[in-house]
């Protein structure tokens, strides 16, 4: 038989793992707008500069 509270306990890590891979993607995405920002900004003062 299955102890519930190692059930419990398990439910709630699924649920936290869940959520921080959740948080990651969308911080990775707020880092890669960020990098493709700065970048497009480089090259247009490049272009601006030539």
């Amino acid at each position: 038989m299955i102890n519930p509270s190692y059930y419990l306990l398990d439910e709630l890590e699924k649920e936290c793992v869940d959520q921080l891979q959740r948080e990651l993607v969308e911080k990775e995405h707020e880092l890669l707008k960020w990098v493709v920002s700065n970048h497009l900004q480089q090259v247009f003062k490049e272009i601006k500069s030539s």
